[in-house]
């Protein structure tokens, strides 16, 4: 093969032995197993090939909400989304000083229309 390269025109410069094995490696690197072909990757290089949804996918999204911060698994949703599957005892034994007395103050608004 380095031979029949060697007789191709307009070759500019020597085609050196390690162009050939990297020529020859670039060529027959399709009959290697997946994994032997990923061996020397850096798992962030493999990364950097996938798309965010690829990415994901196997991992359950229990796992996934592990990873985030209570405030940033709540953006994005509507109040009343935030507030399903809560019990009212919940809520207000979560109220601080001050959310609690504003509470009293609307119930009290409220019941007097």
């Amino acid at each position: 093969q380095i031979f029949e390269h060697y007789n191709l025109e307009g070759l500019a410069m020597p085609y050196t032995l390690d162009d050939f094995e990297r020529d020859y490696l670039r060529s027959h690197v399709h009959l290697l197993p997946p994994e032997d072909r990923l061996k020397g990757l850096r798992p962030a290089d493999l990364l950097k090939s996938l798309k965010p949804e690829e990415r994901l996918e196997g991992l359950r999204p229990a796992d996934l909400l592990k990873r985030l911060k209570p405030e940033e698994r709540l953006e994005g949703l509507e109040p009343a989304d935030r507030l399903k599957g809560m019990h009212s005892e919940d809520i207000i034994r979560n109220l601080d000083a001050q959310e609690l007395s504003r509470l009293q103050e609307l119930l009290a608004s409220h019941k007097k229309q």
